[in-house]
């Protein structure tokens, strides 16, 4: 099956949701202890590492978030995309009313 692009306007749309979903899990129970873990960590790193090293360790933590943000917007995408496949092929698979 030919995967057709998103029109701009839901493109728009599914990121301000996919934001808006990110925002709401950055607060759950759960994810709180690992983001405080994390700037216990990452104080930790500032104190025995060269300011290099240190500074080489985020530009590493950059580019690995990066990669898998638009990793899961893809998957986030291609998700929306088959759904919106499947429910038009069972919306043609109705028998329209006469």
């Amino acid at each position: 099956m030919e995967r057709q692009p998103l029109p701009k306007w839901i493109k728009t749309a599914l990121d301000g949701r996919f934001n808006e979903q990110a925002n709401i899990i950055g607060k759950m129970p759960e994810i709180v202890p690992m983001r405080l873990r994390q700037v216990e960590l990452e104080n930790k790193l500032k104190e025995k590492l060269s300011p290099q090293l240190y500074q080489l360790i985020l530009e590493w933590e950059e580019t690995l978030n990066y990669r898998q943000t638009i990793e899961k917007e893809s998957l986030y995408y291609a998700g929306i995309t088959d759904g919106l496949q499947i429910w038009k092929h069972l919306l043609n698979d109705i028998p329209q009313s006469q």
